[in-house]
């Protein structure tokens, strides 16, 4: 059983409107139709971004920059483009809808400074992304969706706690469907360790457990929730700051809704003072690799089929930092021009010193390892980076990034249009996860296959809209597989004339 059909055109000029590119109305069992040729009309001859007007002015002078800029970019409203949350240092967070490529105004949506975090996900299974606010406020905020993108605040049996929310992630534990949470808290003592938050099913949650740290208490940055072996239940990777005091990031697998540790065989928990970790399959073994964003150099470790991870920074040049006191924050993994290969956008900045900025980081894969880019992209900034994110935001299919700055405006940029092919892909699942959030993806093009996951966290600070995103270079997609959480593995046979975006229904 599948649906499969195009959300909207994906081209250089986007459809009159949304009525005019509906969801195809398929029934279980039919195949992919042609649809639109993939090709942009008027393809640009080189990708160089450009920046967005209208965005919210982030500037914040205050002292020390510490680790406030969180951002999201989703579809909130429903409308198939990407809208933007941005939160203002000492102000709150803000809004901005997207209008066919068009920034709108930013609304303040919640007057609450100091925010360390976003979480996107479908907490009530009512198929539109709900949100989760936390920093230094007591207790973190849970607002649920309207549908229209417009959020309430809601109880939801969050606990109070008494050191900061670095970073929070959802994601189906405990494989019951809906979808939990894992807060990363920034301090040590027993009340201030990380929250496994179960759902009860009605968007509630109730305290769950997670094993302590054998060598202290740790201080949490980021919860990646993804199924690192690959046996169908989302694992634990927890960065841990400052890992010379505080203990090192853990590795928390999940066995039948248990967490246990296994750090100890993973080799993938020594990683300095890391802000922040994504997760992909870097070199198409199709097995799940680690980006760890973090202090002085930032690391690159290859999953291997015995569950532990090879270090292959230096080998694939992708430390990208150059000073010890340099610092990275967020990082985005995508295949930013769809050229086969995936890249890595890095938001850089100190908690203090202005002799130890440096502009973001742009790593473009090239060959057998990365090479740094962002000048030549137009990406270099340096404003202190914090979090960054990326979605589709102008119709084309083509990943456009979103980095946020302290001491300097945050940026909007928009890939222009080239004649590198592109495939999205979005999973309608079973309630109560309609978004399939915990899936991997894979896709056989050109001779290779190549592997995504499913998920709504996109490093240290950032949300994005759980989706896969493929570059495809000159090839198209073949085939294409679907391993859903709740265990059924759905194939489907694709061909040129099928769409550059996709919906799958899970059978």
């Amino acid at each position: 059983m599948l649906a499969i059909a195009p959300l909207f055109l994906f081209g250089c000029e986007a459809p009159e409107s949304k009525e005019s590119a509906p969801l195809a109305d398929s029934s279980p069992g039919d195949s992919p139709s042609p649809i639109l040729p993939l090709q942009c009309a008027a393809p640009a001859a080189e990708l160089r971004y450009n920046l967005v007007p209208g965005l919210l002015d982030t500037t914040d002078t205050a002292q020390p920059m510490m680790e406030q800029g969180a951002v999201a970019m989703a579809d909130l409203d429903g409308d198939g483009d990407d809208d933007l949350l941005i939160s203002k240092r000492n102000d709150g967070l803000y809004l901005q809808k997207n209008a066919d490529g068009v920034l709108g105004s930013p609304q303040k949506i919640l007057a609450e400074p100091l925010i360390s975090t976003l979480a996107l996900g479908d907490v009530d299974a009512d198929h539109d992304l709900d949100l989760l606010v936390g920093g230094h406020a007591d207790t973190p905020t849970l607002m649920l969706n309207d549908a229209h993108g417009g959020f309430v605040s809601v109880n939801a049996g969050l606990p109070m706690v008494v050191a900061t929310i670095r970073g929070a992630n959802f994601g189906d534990t405990d494989g019951d469907g809906d979808l939990d949470l894992v807060l990363a808290v920034a301090g040590q003592g027993p009340d201030m360790r990380e929250h496994l938050l179960l759902n009860d099913g009605t968007g509630f949650f109730v305290d769950g457990f997670l094993p302590a740290a054998a060598d202290g208490e740790g201080l949490s940055w980021d919860p990646l929730l993804t199924d690192l072996d690959r046996d169908g239940d989302l694992d634990l990777y927890l960065v841990n700051a400052e890992q010379d005091r505080n203990g090192k990031s853990r590795y928390l697998k999940n066995e039948g809704g248990i967490f246990v540790d296994a750090g100890g065989q993973c080799t993938c928990t020594s990683t300095g003072n890391p802000m922040g970790a994504g997760v992909a399959d870097f070199n198409g073994d199709l097995i799940p690799d680690l980006y760890v964003a973090s202090t002085g150099s930032n690391y690159l470790l290859t999953g291997q089929e015995s569950g532990s991870f090879v270090d292959a920074t230096a080998s694939m040049s992708a430390a990208g930092l150059s000073s010890p006191e340099q610092m990275a924050y967020g990082a985005m993994i995508y295949d930013h021009d769809n050229d086969r290969d995936l890249d890595i956008f890095v938001a850089t900045g100190p908690l203090g010193e202005a002799r130890f900025v440096q502009p973001d980081l742009f790593l473009d894969r090239q060959g057998d390892g990365f090479v740094e880019q962002a000048a030549v992209m137009g990406l270099a900034d340096m404003g202190v980076g914090r979090a960054v994110v990326a979605g589709f935001f102008d119709g084309d299919a083509f990943l456009d990034p979103l980095v946020s700055h302290l001491a300097g405006p945050s940026q909007l940029w928009v890939a222009p249009c080239t004649d590198q092919r592109g495939l999205v892909v979005e999973l309608l699942g079973k309630a109560p996860n309609r978004y399939g959030v915990g899936a991997w993806v894979e896709v056989d093009s050109g001779g290779r296959t190549f592997l995504a996951p499913v998920s709504s966290h996109a490093g240290w600070g950032g949300a994005i809209h759980p989706r896969a995103h493929f570059g495809l270079g000159s090839d198209y997609a073949e085939q294409l597989r679907v391993f859903w959480p709740s265990g059924e593995t759905q194939e489907l046979e694709l061909g040129p004339e099928t769409a550059a975006r996709i919906l799958i229904e899970e059978p």
